[in-house]
C-alpha cells in the first residue's frame, strides 16, 4: 500500500487567511481635523486681542502724522466775487432769439442754477489765465475756481482758493470778469445776426432793433458783476475732521497690520 505524502504549504495567501479568519492589514487614509469655522469678524478680533500693541502703535502714528501736517501746512483762503442774476420774465419777447436767461414758472431756483453753468466755461478760464499771467494756465485757473449759488438767492459766487489772500481775490475777480466778458461778446455777435435778419425781412421793429443794438454794445440784461472787492474767508477744513479721519485710518491700518502678523505667526 502506497503511503501518502503529506505536505504542508507554508504561507498565508489571501484565500487561506480568509479561511483562517485572519484579516490582512489595510492602510488607512490619513485623517485631518478641520479647523473650526470662524465668523466674518473673528480673525480680526483674535488678531486685535493677540496684538493690541501693534494696533495702538499704528493708530498713534497716524494721529501724530496728522497733527504734524496740520502744524506745518500752509493756510488757504477762499475769495468770492459776486455776480447778480436777473432772469427775464418767461414770456418777455424783447430779446427773442438770443440765449437770454429767463425765469422758470414755479421754479425760481432753476434759473440761477442754469446761470452758474453758463459762467463755468473753459473760455473764461483761459481769459482769466491770460489776465493773471505769472505762470497761470487755463487748467490751473479751472482747478481753483468754482461757480455756485449763494444761499438760494439770485447771486452767484465765483470762488477761488489760493494760499494768499490777494491771489485768491485776484483770481476770483479775473474769472468773474472774464466769464461775463465772454458772455457779452457771444451775445453781441448773435444780436448782430438778428439785426441783419430784421433789416432784410418784413418784420422791422425799431424798438427791438434798439434793444439788440444795446446788446451789441455790451449790455447783458441778465448778468452783472457786483461792485466791491471779493469777500475772503479761510478755506481750511476743520482740524477736528482731519484728526478724526486720521484716527479712523490709523485704527483700520493697525487692525490690518495685526491680522497680517497674526496670520504669519500661526503658520510658523
Amino acid at each position: 500500500m502506497r503511503g501518502r505524502r503529506i505536505g504542508i504549504r507554508v504561507g498565508c495567501g489571501p484565500n487561506v487567511a480568509a479561511r483562517a479568519g485572519l484579516r490582512s492589514p489595510v492602510a488607512q487614509p490619513p485623517t485631518f481635523s478641520p479647523e473650526p469655522f470662524e465668523g466674518g469678524f473673528e480673525p480680526y478680533l483674535r488678531a486685535v486681542r493677540r496684538h493690541p500693541l501693534i494696533v495702538a502703535v499704528v493708530t498713534l502714528a497716524a494721529l501724530a502724522g496728522s497733527v504734524a501736517w496740520l502744524a506745518v501746512r500752509s493756510p488757504e483762503y477762499r475769495a468770492t466775487a459776486r455776480v447778480l442774476v436777473t432772469p427775464m420774465p418767461f414770456d418777455d419777447p424783447t430779446f427773442a432769439g438770443l440765449p437770454i436767461l429767463k425765469d422758470t414758472p414755479g421754479d425760481p431756483v432753476r434759473a440761477v442754477n442754469t446761470a452758474a453753468g453758463m459762467l463755468d466755461s473753459p473760455g473764461a478760464a483761459a481769459a482769466a489765465a491770460q489776465t493773471l499771467g505769472n505762470g497761470w494756465t487755463p487748467g490751473r485757473v479751472a482747478s481753483v475756481v468754482t461757480v455756485t449759488t449763494l444761499g438760494g438767492t439770485n447771486v452767484l459766487g465765483v470762488q477761488a482758493v489760493a494760499r494768499n489772500r490777494t491771489t485768491a481775490a485776484d483770481v476770483a475777480r479775473a474769472y468773474a470778469a472774464a466769464a461775463l466778458a465772454e458772455r457779452r461778446q457771444s451775445l453781441g455777435l448773435q444780436a448782430k445776426g438778428l439785426i441783419v435778419q430784421l433789416k432784410s425781412g418784413p418784420q422791422w421793429d425799431p424798438l427791438k432793433v434798439d434793444s439788440l443794438l444795446a446788446v451789441v454794445n455790451g449790455f447783458d440784461p441778465t448778468f452783472a458783476q457786483a461792485a466791491g472787492a471779493p469777500t475772503i474767508a479761510s478755506a481750511r477744513r476743520s482740524n477736528w475732521r482731519i484728526v478724526a479721519a486720521a484716527l479712523i485710518a490709523g485704527v483700520v491700518l493697525g487692525v490690518a497690520a495685526a491680522v497680517v502678523v497674526d496670520h504669519f505667526g500661526r503658520r510658523r
